[in-house]
């Protein structure tokens, strides 16, 4: 290899000093007084570890890569045997399930015609009144209209006294009948539709995504392999793979060669319908969070989610945003209003703790100290004034005002434009601020009222504003934001940008709410009521300190 300093010079030495290969002209000019290795030396060396590295993945990782391949032969054939079993029963019970259905189904045809032509006469009659009504108020607007054109003083003045009174005369009260469909239910049905779906005994067992294999792979017996899967779930599971007992790092120093690779697929969930948005979620452990489920023809309400989807504790509250404190007690903040409420998690009943009226809330957060910061508006528009109220309201746990973070430092400047959530992280408030309906930027502000920084986003994209809905602090001081545009931003403590954490192309559909548990696990909330949870690692390399930037989501 020629060196690339000195063309036509041949790299003939390894510098121990600083790491790089190097010609003799490098070694008289740059390096000189260092140690160095001769590169036929280093490339004997390599040689000989690369031998070795082919005679152990010859001589033991294909004969134990064929071993598992038999030992998945075997258990797929099991698999499917009993797969088959439940296939047969299934369509036993559907044949006598669709007769069943069919009958139900004829009697509540029958009932919706006759709803349908019930109601279909009034909607006629009260459509045929409103256009007579539309006629007559046409009448009248053309002559107040002629009146206009002639420019008559008097047929003006005793017009604009009378043209009020006189078209709401003309407007008869008319009711528009209010019917809406009911959702029928089919209870002799009901228990035969559950006996269709396999029911998991022990739900730990759906804590993993790959196998447990007991034993080491030359000492387990394929009989003892327990395969976990649930044949009717909506979650979007992991290919099934093997764990070995062994450590990982064990068989990668005994056989210098990486087998698996120790990445999980994104899990996500579907908690709500396609019309209902997942707007606030806090992850109380690794294994299940709280969610602000919104939006909808159904009622909203706040649930707790096991992080495989299961629902094990509902709160029907049309709430704005929630937060949990250390004393089983959540908060939440009124939707459109002005109340907070406090909810017991023990004796499950609900409070109001305080009423801000007039002002609007709309995120709220329990800080370390058992006080509660809440965004606080005057008015829900984007227009501030000399008189405008948008602030960061804190308030101790009986609901009582302690102070506001309003202005910046002593200044009479106006900190926020729409105050939308907050997030505590060590001695600052991290605040999502709305600028507009589909944009808004992050404001990070000391307690004592000292602005850290201003993020307003990294891409300068007009179709792709930086619109952010939520965020969260990490145990490192990092901030995750989301992104309703597609993406999670990570910024690293002092505000810059450091990676998206989930990118336009991973299919994360409008995020809108985002949380980190005790394991790093970042879960996020999204439109349409999909969760996902995605496991994060440390990242080394930044987009601005680099030109060729790496991400390790």
């Amino acid at each position: 290899m020629e060196c690339n300093k000195h063309p036509g010079e041949l790299i003939q030495r390894l510098c121990a000093n600083c790491n790089v290969y190097v010609c003799l002209e490098c070694v008289s000019l740059n390096h000189s007084g260092h140690t160095f290795k001769k590169f036929l030396d280093i490339m004997e060396e390599k040689k000989k570890e690369l031998e070795h590295i082919v005679k152990l993945s010859r001589d033991q990782t294909l004969e134990d890569l064929e071993k598992k391949a038999e030992r998945a032969k075997k258990q797929k054939e099991a698999f499917c045997e009993e797969i088959q079993k439940n296939i047969d029963m299934v369509q036993k019970r559907a044949d006598v399930l669709k007769s069943t259905v069919d009958a139900v189904r004829n009697g509540y045809l029958q009932e919706m015609e006759k709803t349908k032509d019930d109601h279909v006469k009034e909607f006629e009659d009260a459509e045929e009144k409103l256009r007579e009504t539309i006629r007559s108020v046409k009448c009248l607007i053309e002559g107040y209209d002629l009146v206009l054109k002639s420019d008559n003083q008097s047929s003006v003045i005793e017009c604009s006294r009378n043209a009020e009174h006189e078209i709401e005369k003309t407007i008869p009260n008319i009711s528009i009948p209010n019917y809406s469909h009911q959702n029928l239910s089919f209870p002799e049905v009901e228990e035969e539709i559950k006996k269709l779906f396999v029911q998991v005994e022990d739900e730990n067992d759906l804590s993993s995504d790959y196998v447990e294999c007991e034993g080491s792979s030359d000492e387990s017996d394929p009989a003892d392999m327990k395969f976990t899967c649930s044949t009717l779930t909506r979650n979007r599971r992991s290919p099934i793979r093997v764990k070995r007992n062994n450590s990982r790092a064990l068989n990668r120093k005994t056989n210098r060669i990486l087998l698996s690779a120790d990445i999980r697929t994104p899990a996500r969930m579907k908690v709500g319908r396609d019309d209902q948005n997942v707007s606030s979620i806090f992850a109380a452990h690794s294994g299940e969070a709280w969610m602000n489920i919104t939006g909808g023809r159904l009622a909203s309400e706040i649930q707790r989610v096991q992080k495989h989807g299961q629902i094990s504790d509902r709160i029907t509250r049309e709430a704005e945003d929630f937060s949990i404190g250390p004393t089983d007690k959540l908060y939440t903040t009124e939707q459109v209003g002005s109340l907070i409420f406090q909810y017991n998690l023990q004796d499950k009943t609900f409070s109001t703790l305080t009423d801000l009226s007039p002002n609007t809330v709309k995120g709220i957060k329990v800080l370390r100290s058992g006080d509660l910061a809440v965004c606080l508006l005057d008015k829900d528009n984007f227009t501030i004034s000399k008189q405008s109220k948008r602030t960061i309201r804190i308030l101790n746990p009986a609901g009582k005002f302690l102070s506001d973070i309003e202005f910046a430092g002593n200044s009479s400047n106006k900190l926020f434009v729409n105050p939308h959530r907050v997030e505590e992280r060590m001695d600052d408030f991290c605040v999502v601020d709305r600028l507009s309906v589909n944009e808004g930027r992050l404001i990070v502000v000391s307690k004592s009222s000292k602005v850290r920084f201003t993020y307003t986003g990294f891409e300068k994209d007009p179709r792709h504003k930086f619109d952010p809905r939520d965020v969260v602090a990490a145990s490192d001081d990092s901030i995750y934001i989301a992104d309703r545009n597609y993406g999670i931003h990570q910024l690293t403590p002092l505000g810059l940008f450091a990676r998206y954490l989930i990118t336009y192309e991973d299919s994360l559909f409008r995020p809108l709410a985002v949380t980190i548990d005790d394991e790093q696990t970042v879960w996020v909330g999204c439109e349409k009521g999909i969760v996902q949870r995605l496991k994060t690692q440390c990242c080394d390399v930044f987009i601005e300190e680099s030109d060729n930037p790496e991400s390790c989501a």
